[in-house]
């Protein structure tokens, strides 16, 4: 019992100390750790990188974050060492450091064409620029371009970067504004191997949905509907539905339009009637036209 009582009194003296326990060192500011914001020193270390690579500027692009956050956008280019060809690189920097860098791409290191080289933008005299928001999602974002001249976007964040899915069978090449509500989708031109004679106008088309660019939307079809009604719509002075010498090439972009807005069965079936009528078809657009109905056939319905 006594021991007891002597241990109270022990602790109760302990606790009146004015001793003082902290993790932290008394009077210690944040930003005495962490330096602060600069976008000039960020943007100092891009150009050094960027010396070493023997790249020169091609472009810078300025914006701002919705908090109000600065970025740049710059752009480089250089002399491939190896093939007669230009090697591209795009940094894009805050105050808090590099946020998305692409390229340059290592010679001969690529299996496939890498999208390194800056769209400013994606219209002729600037409309679509890289460093706006372009689908509507809040983001800021960049538009770069491969070898392939295939494109992709990608979305800036305050301290980050990240590319916006692309859920087509094609690869988007270029922009189009299907629903005129002033904001672009992506689209990308199908092109089979081989000679093709007959060289329909497929054009995939991708809208801006959850977070993705995707072919199979409701926008989408609903174009690909207004299509197929264009394609087959009587001409109002009674004259011939197309020119002489493309209608092949019509009878697949109506197939490919109808399979695209939902008429499956119905545009397999009036492809392979037109086929039908038209046979026995040249050689080399015999192959052609097997070409693009296997593939038309292979498309997922």
């Amino acid at each position: 019992m006594l021991f007891g009582v002597i241990a109270l009194a022990a602790c109760a003296l302990a606790c009146r100390s004015d001793h003082k326990v902290s993790p932290w060192i008394e009077d210690l500011r944040i930003d005495s750790i962490v330096p602060p914001p600069d976008l000039e020193q960020q943007l100092q270390r891009v150009d050094l990188e960027m010396t070493s690579e023997q790249m020169v500027r091609q472009h810078e692009l300025k914006g701002r974050f919705s908090d109000g956050t600065l970025f740049v956008i710059r752009s480089f280019v250089g002399q491939d060492p190896v093939r007669p060809a230009s090697r591209h690189a795009l940094r894009v920097a805050t105050g808090h450091g590099v946020i998305l860098a692409l390229g340059p791409a290592q010679t001969g290191g690529a299996t496939r064409p890498t999208r390194t080289e800056l769209v400013a933008a994606l219209v002729d005299g600037g409309g679509w620029s890289s460093g706006s928001d372009l689908n509507g999602d809040a983001c800021p974002d960049v538009i770069v371009r491969g070898e392939d001249h295939t494109i992709e976007l990608w979305c800036l964040m305050p301290r980050g970067a990240s590319p916006y899915p692309v859920r087509s069978r094609i690869a988007p090449d270029r922009a189009v504004d299907i629903d005129e509500d002033g904001r672009p989708e992506l689209a990308g031109a199908v092109v089979l191997p081989g000679p093709d004679p007959i060289a329909p106008s497929i054009l995939e088309v991708m809208s801006f949905q959850q977070g993705a660019y995707r072919s199979d939307t409701e926008v989408v079809r609903a174009w690909h509907a207004r299509e197929w009604d264009r394609l087959t719509a009587p001409p109002p002075d009674g004259g011939a539905l197309v020119s002489r010498g493309r209608e092949l090439a019509t009878a697949l972009e109506v197939a490919w339009h109808g399979l695209r807005s939902g008429r499956g069965a119905e545009a397999i079936g009036a492809l392979d009637a037109i086929a039908r009528e038209r046979a026995p078809l040249p050689s080399g657009q015999a192959q052609a036209w097997v070409r693009w109905r296997g593939w038309l056939q292979d498309l997922p319905r």
